[in-house]
This record gives structure tokens, sequence and C-alpha cells, in this order.
């Protein structure tokens, strides 16, 4: 092998290793990412390498193994160069393994290995660098093996309960405060925010306009992390207050002109020293500090700092706090209505998320089902509905548990009005589940405890007219333009980086990966998606277009919420895939894996108003759909190339699949024109719901 410049001391120092990340099968399979170090000796802490990095590694910070993996507070992402690192006897490398990771050769005393870390789905492996033997590991073993942050080169948060906030901080709020306060080692106190995803999508707020009132900069766009930030914002004192969900995101710039910031959500803080010696980015899952339990007293000292210099409130202050109060930037504003929608349910969430300016997540988290809501829990939503000041909500979806919520609200105040948007279609009218949903809410009409109903299925409305109901027809909207997310863990490097790193490893790759690369294929094919989310299995049966794959020259599958059934058909028609996840996923790795396909495949038998394919629309990628909805029925050119008319027909699903990949350029450019009608129709048709 050949010797490197980075190496210090070489290789057959006693209790050293080196390790060489390289490029593994897949075209992107370039990361190797080290999460801890399992020390032989029981109770013994692995500390971080000393300063410097290599500069082909660098340091991640809440590393994630999967939607319902662990998760690592830190870890060291290389993507070449070499690592020293010093181990003692026994001890073993702990490495994330998935889609994304290279192989790494572990270069020790005497020996070296060769490992892949290529996986389809992501796992933690512990590696003996003395034998090269590997075995995934258990969570607690991984616990006491992950990396502790030193002070000095973190950026933990420092979580504080505050029981009086400074200011007032509105529900659904999020604020940030530049305190002006600043690292020992920093040149300055300035703090950066890049991008806001207000409602966990990654679909970024606009922040400029807040910024301006609360007297911010915009500068012009602030590169970081090898991209773009448009929409950055910044200040060396001050505060903001921006509407968020407890599902968004926020990312930060860190470098050594950034100081201390104090973000404050819901009844606690999040102090930060945004100090960095190089630039880095630190994202933040408002999910996560919301519900946080990792609360820690304050010393008081820098609360005493930052009153004894803060300068006296100025008119300016007392203006901003005022509109604020009244609804202004970012809050809920009293005369707009507020859309409820249970997060477990995607394809209605993000429905709502797109439709209304004002969307509150009922209950707060993904992972509660409807049917474990508890009367405690209602009377909780109902407190957080009146919170919010609001005299007008819209129930989108229609779980009966909200029901009780409209009773317990009106039972307080009557004349909070409340309609509702509703998601079935036709067939599922036939289902129990759903007819009992509907009878439920047509009896509230009724009774007059909701007002009106938007139909998402076109057409329905005339049903509900027919039987005396008030309704109209709602479209649903196109989320904006959807740039693929940088996910923490996870991030993949820009296609020229990827293809030029590949190119140069390309000579030293083993004849193992060659084989694993060739047994995939070479990749010039289309990739298919196939994004399902489990909602039913009779409506969105993937069989037909599984078929059809196997009729598109050099087709390759991305797929994603596949059940034993579908992965059984992959199995024995020998279909050709790039990627198949067996579970759901996240919507930020959907959007990032959809955004890496040629064609999405949507083709069901019976639709509302599906957002699958405006979602792949607004990722730049096309998508087919059955019949059964009126979405491009209106446009001739797109209904032509993009409605399947015989759904359980694979040739037919693989014949206008083809024509779209031919025709993928003109199709996006009459897409566009066709999303400023739909979209125009979907505003018109939420203001006459809540008319």
């Amino acid at each position: 092998m050949t010797d490197h410049p980075e190496r210090q001391g070489g290789a057959d120092d006693a209790g050293r290793v080196i390790l060489h990340p390289g490029p593994g099968a897949a075209e992107d399979a370039l990361e190797t990412i080290l999460l801890g170090i399992q020390r032989a000796v029981p109770g013994a802490r692995a500390a971080l390498p000393p300063d410097p990095l290599p500069p082909e590694w660098t340091l991640m910070r809440a590393v994630e193994t999967g939607p319902d993996g662990m998760r690592f507070p830190i870890g060291l992402k290389g993507l070449g160069g070499a690592l020293p690192l010093s181990l003692s006897p026994g001890d073993r490398l702990l490495f994330l393994s998935h889609p994304w990771s290279g192989r790494v050769t572990i270069e020790g005393p005497g020996q070296t290995h060769q490992i892949s870390l290529e996986a389809r789905e992501t796992r933690v492996l512990s590696v003996d660098p003395a034998t090269g033997a590997s075995a995934e590991i258990a969570a607690a073993d991984a616990y006491h093996a992950r990396f502790e942050p030193p002070e000095d080169r973190g950026i933990e948060p420092d979580l504080i309960p505050r029981t009086e906030s400074r200011h007032a901080l509105e529900s659904g709020m999020l604020r940030i405060e530049a305190t002006g306060l600043r690292h020992a080692q920093a040149e300055g106190s300035e703090v950066i925010v890049l991008r806001l995803e207000p409602r966990g999508l990654p679909i970024a707020a606009d922040l400029r306009g807040a910024a301006e009132r609360a007297g911010w900069t915009c500068p012009a766009t602030i590169e970081a992390a090898g991209r773009d930030w448009p929409g950055a914002i910044k200040t060396e004192r001050g505060t903001i207050d921006l509407a968020a969900s407890e599902s968004g995101r926020l990312t930060l710039l860190c470098h050594r002109w950034s100081g201390i910031t104090e973000i404050s959500l819901r009844d606690g803080v999040v102090r930060l020293d945004l100090f960095a010696p190089d630039p880095a980015l630190l994202e933040l899952d408002l999910a996560e500090l919301a519900a946080s339990t990792r609360w820690r007293d304050p010393s008081g000292a820098l609360d005493a700092a930052a009153e004894a210099s803060a300068p006296p409130a100025s008119s300016a202050d007392e203006a901003h706090s005022s509109e604020a109060a009244q609804g202004g930037a970012g809050s809920v504003i009293l005369d707009e209505p507020v859309a409820i929608y249970v997060p477990r349910w995607r394809g209605v969430a993000l429905s709502t998320q797109t439709l209304f300016r004002h969307a509150l997540a009922v209950p707060e988290r993904a992972q509660t089902h409807p049917n474990d809501i508890t009367e405690q829990d209602i009377a909780h939503h109902a407190q957080r509905l009146l919170n919010t000041g609001a005299r007008h909500f819209v129930i989108s979806g229609g779980d009966l548990f909200n029901l009780k919520i409209i009773d317990a609200v009106q039972a307080e105040r009557p004349e909070v009005r409340f309609d509702l948007l509703w998601h079935s279609n036709y067939l599922q009218m036939g289902e129990a589940h759903d007819w009992n949903l509907l009878r439920h809410w047509l009896q509230a009409l009724r009774d007059g405890k909701v007002t009106r109903v938007g139909a998402v299925k076109e057409g329905l409305e005339e049903w509900f007219g027919a039987i005396g109901v008030d309704a109209v027809p709602v479209p649903n909207a196109v989320p904006p333009p959807i740039a693929p997310p940088m996910a923490p863990a996870m991030a993949r490097e820009t296609a020229h980086r990827a293809r030029a790193h590949a190119a140069q490893h390309e000579a030293e790759r083993s004849a193992e990966a060659q084989r694993a690369e060739a047994a995939e294929g070479s990749g010039a094919g289309p990739r298919i998606g196939l994004w399902l989310s489990g909602s039913s299995s009779y409506r969105k049966t993937p069989c037909a277009t599984l078929l059809a794959l196997g009729m598109i020259p050099g087709a390759r599958l991305c797929a994603a919420g596949l059940d034993p059934q579908a992965r059984a058909i992959i199995a024995r028609m020998g279909l050709p895939f790039a990627r198949i996840w067996p579970e759901v996923l996240p919507r930020s790795m959907l959007h990032r894996e959809m955004a890496r396909t040629d064609l999405t495949l949507y083709v069901t038998l019976s639709e509302c108003a599906p957002m699958v394919p405006l979602e792949s629309f607004a990722l730049g990628v096309p998508c087919l759909i059955g019949p059964g909805c009126r979405l491009f029925a209106d446009d001739p050119f797109l209904a032509e190339r993009l409605i399947v008319r015989r759904p359980l027909s694979p040739a037919a699903i693989a014949e206008k699949a083809q024509q779209v990949l031919q025709e993928r350029e003109e199709i996006l450019e009459a897409f566009r024109h066709y999303q400023t009608r739909l979209d125009a129709r979907a505003r018109d048709s939420i203001a006459r719901l809540v008319a």
C-alpha cells in the first residue's frame, strides 16, 4: 500500500492504527463514519482524536442510525485521507454502516484489513482492528462506546428551565436571541441563522421580512458547507420571534466570529456558544428540544452578564413586542383559521401544512396513534387550541377524538368556529372505519358544531350538497420547491465531488467491491421510485408497478414501505434495484431519495388528491398516477402522458414510463405552468372553505 503523507510515526507503532476511507461498490458509497471506540477496559471512555483533524475528516453532530435506531452525540466522517488512532489491545472500532458508506482500510502493526461498510439498512458495526472481524452491536454496548465531545470541541446545547421568560412567548413561536456575549477566543458575537424549516419539511421559511422588522441584517448569499444559503439573516445583538412548530428544524452557522445565542421554545431555553475555529453547521431538531428531559439548572453567570451589559429597551423594541403580541410577523393572527392535523397520517399532514398558513399538530408527535388519546389528552389539546386565541379552526382528517376537542373548546368559548377538511374518497367510504368516521361528522354538522366541509376528493362536495351539507372542493397544492435536505448524519457530497473522489480511488478498488458493483448494475439505466406509506393494501397495491419494471430497459428500483409480498415479488422475479427499505422513510430522507430518481410511480386504484406526485414534481421528478383522481385531468398534455388509464396493467405502466423518460424536460416545463393554476385553485378553495 502506498504510504500516506498524513501518517505520523508509521503503522507499526505499538497500539496505533490508521483508517483510510475508500469508495464502495455504488457510485455514491463514499463515507466512513466513526462513531466511537469500545474500550477493552471496563468503564474506559474514548476521547476524540487530537486537533487538528485531517482535512478530509469532519466533525458530525447528532448522528442517527435510522428512524428507530440509536443516536450518537458526535461522530467523525472521512471521505479520504488518513486518520491515526491510538488503541489499546482488545479495543474495537464503532462504524456507521448505511447505503452511503464506502469501505475502510484499517492499517495496524504488521497487518492491514479492508472492510466494506455499505449496507442497505442502517446499522452500527463493531470491528476488531486486529482481525477485521465485524458484528452488529446492541444499543447498550454502543452507548458505552460512543465518543464524548470535549468542551473545547463541542457545541452541545445547554438546556435551561426558565419559569419566566424575559418576554411573553406565544404558542407555536420560536425565539432566537443574540446576547452580545462571546467565547473568550471568539472574534465576534454575531448569530447567523441560515435556514428555518418551520414545519418539519425541507421547505425553508422566508426570514427576511421578520428580520427587517426585528432589526436583523439580511446579507447577500452566505456560502457554507459547500452550498449557498440565500435566505440567511444575522445580528450581533437582538431578538427575533418566528413561527415554527415543534417538528421544525433550525440551521445555524458556527465560526470564529460567532457569539452566544439563546433559543426559546415552549418553557425552555437552549443556550449555545456558536464559536468554532472553523466554519461548521449546527442543525437543531425543535421537537427534541421541546420534549427534552436533559434540563440542567443554570449557573446564573451568563444571565447576570447579559443583564449587566444589556442596554435599556428602546421604543423600537417595545413596538416590536407589541406587534408580536397583536399577531405580528410569523405569529397566529386571530382572524385567520388554524388547521389541526394528526402527524401520524403523513399525506394528510403534508397536505394541511401546504394549504394553510397556520397548522397545529394534534397530538404533537407522529408516534401517537389517535386511538391512544385519553380524556386527559383531550383536555390538554383543547387548552392548546384555546391558548392560541384563534376563533376559527379547520379539522383536517377527521379522527373521532377531534369531536371531543370541539366539545371541550366550545364549552368554554361557544363562538369558536370549526370546519372539516375531508380527505377520504368514494372507495374508502365502503370501509367500516371510514364510514363510522363520516357518520359522526355528519351528525356534528347537523348539530351545528361544524360549519362547512372541504372535500379533497373532487366531486364529493356535490354528494355533501345533495344531503344538505355546505361543502366546497379543495384540491391539494404543490409544496414549494424542495431542496434535498442536508441530513446531519447522512449528508452526501455533491455529484461532481462524488465522481471525482470515486475516480481517484477507482484503481484501488478491491476485486470484491468490483464484483458487488457489477452485480448491482452499471447504473446507466433510469432509477424508478416507488414510495409507499402502508396506508392501503388494496387501493395502492404495488404488484402491477413492480412487474412493469421488468419491461423498462435498464430500470432499477428505489423503493420504501414495501411489505413482505412486494419484496418476495422483487426476489422471485429478479428485479434489479438500487435501494430498498422495508420501512416507511422519514420525510426528509424520502425527499433526499426521491430527488435521486428519474421517475416516480404512484399508479393506484383510488385516490383523493395525492401528495406523493406533487412532492415528486416539487423535487423535479415526474410522476405517473392512476385514473382515480382529477389530478392532471384538466391539462390534455399532462393527462396524456402521466395518467395510466389501466392501472392494473404492467404493460400500460411500462409504456407510459418510457414515454415520460423520453419527454422528461417537456413534461417538467408543462407542469410548472400547471402548478400555477393548481395553486391558485387551492388558495381560492381554502378562502371559500373558511369564508
